[in-house]
């Protein structure tokens, strides 16, 4: 198992950093496997798992851009477990999102489409309502990194766990969007959409759920502070 440099090792458990970005990726893929398994062939399911795969790996690139740290040298050098805990379960909430798309549809243009709207809603998420609101009492990043050199300690665990789980839980409650709003939103309509109250009502309450637990997250985050 290699660094995201490719040139070391996790070696008896001594980079537990390194141990959890590559057990989010292994997540991740899971879930994207799991949908591919269902393509209409096996060479579409092949192609899609491969795109998928590059997609994941394009996220983790805009992953590293968009944190203030060095994400390489966090994992590599100073083994920072937060930092590495955090980058695991945005991988993993990644191919979550990626699985929906294939189940929606055996199209590369779907995949590719979902992808774009998925990074985009996560980074908002991310440094807007997560960074500023949930946890405006501190700057996330910089609580990541200040976790450098700990090696086994759990210093800021708490705050990555917070932040990458409520990632895997906006995608879930993303994956939740009907089929034919899905379709809507991805451009790829074939046929006249049945809209209906109800299902716009669905949506809506998933994502005020994920709102109203969020908000009670920074309560009690703040009242123990």
């Amino acid at each position: 198992m290699t660094t995201p440099e490719g040139d070391a090792k996790v070696e008896g458990g001594n980079n537990i950093a390194l141990a959890c970005v590559e057990a989010g990726h292994y997540v991740g893929t899971g879930f994207i496997i799991a949908a591919c398994i269902q393509a209409e062939t096996m060479p579409i399911g092949i192609i899609l798992f491969l795109a998928a795969e590059v997609l994941v790996i394009l996220y983790s690139f805009i992953y590293e851009y968009a944190t203030t740290y060095n994400d390489r040298k966090a994992i590599k050098d100073d083994r920072n477990a937060a930092a590495g805990l955090n980058w695991g379960l945005n991988l993993a909430a990644m191919g979550l999102l990626l699985s929906r798309a294939v189940y929606l549809s055996n199209s590369l243009w779907v995949l590719l489409t979902w992808w774009g709207v998925g990074i985009t809603i996560l980074m908002v998420s991310r440094y807007v309502f997560i960074d500023k609101c949930i946890l405006h009492e501190v700057d996330l990043d910089k609580e990541l990194a200040d976790d450098a050199g700990s090696g086994l300690s759990t210093a800021n665990w708490g705050i990555a766990l917070l932040q990458g789980v409520m990632t895997i839980s906006l995608v879930q409650c993303l994956n939740t969007v009907r089929d034919s709003h899905a379709t809507y939103l991805l451009g790829v309509c074939q046929g006249p959409l049945q809209h209906s109250y109800g299902n716009h009502l669905h949506v809506q309450l998933c994502l005020l759920t994920w709102g109203a637990g969020a908000l009670f997250s920074s309560f009690v985050i703040a009242s123990s502070s």
